[in-house]
């Protein structure tokens, strides 16, 4: 007689998850594919040991820095994660560390300043100085880089509205920025500097120069919850991929929270809908006195 053996069949994750869960969604929302072009052509097929997925190790520089976690706690953290292993591409559920903490330092090494660049630009579909931009309405960082030297401010507007530009894909047509950048000599984007009272005309100038302080509390985000008050990376390269992916983690940790509004919001109202329906309908199938004698019902019943 022939003995058999059940082996269960694993479920999928996309089965398994809550797919209103913000870090599922999330991970709908970015374009992976484009770092497989990014970053294919740094790894040689035909040379070592097979390379690890794309997406697998730009999500968990992803996870590492929205999270605020080292290279170990972000490796043992996506072994006891679904969402995270789903956030990185993974169909089934894995029991095993998907690389040695290790790796991710080598892979950012190899990537480069350029590369992390990237990883951050897709996120806007310490004693080194770092120049931070957001955009005026929604502190959404969209510029990001390590200026060493302690140079003047001044001087690093230029670069940095630069790579604003190359990172949005956008015309910057205003930018609102402290006193230490006085004599910036930025001539493509008007520049309005904090105190300025020539042509600030305007409420909405006077609004938006104001709102310039709204940085400083992005700023703070980002030395405590994305870890820029401390560089462990190695160099001037290295202070330019902790600042990138800081400002990249920051944004994952605005786009996850509007992601948990919306769902909470469009839960409340498919119970407000759902109470008044329900109210509606038992005021128009509870008998009324007209229709009482139609029904029945008497008063001297």
């Amino acid at each position: 007689c022939e003995s058999f053996i059940h082996r269960p069949v694993p479920e999928r994750l996309d089965n398994m998850l809550n797919q209103r869960h913000a870090l599922y969604r999330l991970a709908g929302l970015l374009d992976w594919p484009v770092f497989d072009e990014a970053f294919g052509a740094l790894y040689c097929p035909d040379n070592g040991c097979p390379g690890k997925p794309m997406r697998l190790m730009v999500g968990l520089q992803y996870l590492k820095h929205c999270y605020g976690l080292s290279d170990e706690a972000v490796v043992s953290g996506w072994i006891e994660n679904p969402y995270w292993q789903y956030f990185c591409g993974e169909t089934y559920f894995q029991h095993e560390a998907p690389v040695d903490p290790s790796s991710l330092t080598r892979f950012r090494q190899r990537i480069g300043e350029s590369g992390c660049e990237q990883i951050f630009q897709v996120t806007v579909a310490a004693g080194v100085k770092a120049s931070i931009a957001t955009t005026n309405k929604s502190n959404f960082v969209v510029g990001g880089m390590a200026v060493p030297g302690n140079p003047y401010d001044g001087h690093t507007l230029e670069e940095a509205l630069a790579q604003v530009r190359r990172v949005t894909g956008s015309v910057i047509d205003e930018a609102f920025v402290d006193k230490g950048y006085r004599g910036h000599g930025e001539q493509t984007t008007t520049v309005y500097i904090a105190g300025q009272k020539r042509g600030i005309d305007t409420r909405r100038l006077k609004r938006s120069l104001k709102r310039r302080q709204a940085i400083e509390p992005v700023i703070g985000h980002l030395k405590s919850d994305g870890r820029l008050g401390r560089n462990f990376l190695k160099g001037t390269e290295g202070d330019q991929v902790k600042v990138l992916l800081s400002c990249a983690g920051h944004n994952l940790r605005l786009i996850l929270n509007r992601l948990r509004l919306f769902c909470l919001e469009k839960r409340r109202a498919v119970l407000a809908w759902l109470r008044l329906w329900d109210d509606s309908y038992c005021l128009s199938s509870y008998p009324t006195p007209q229709r009482w004698p139609d029904m029945g019902f008497f008063r001297g019943d």
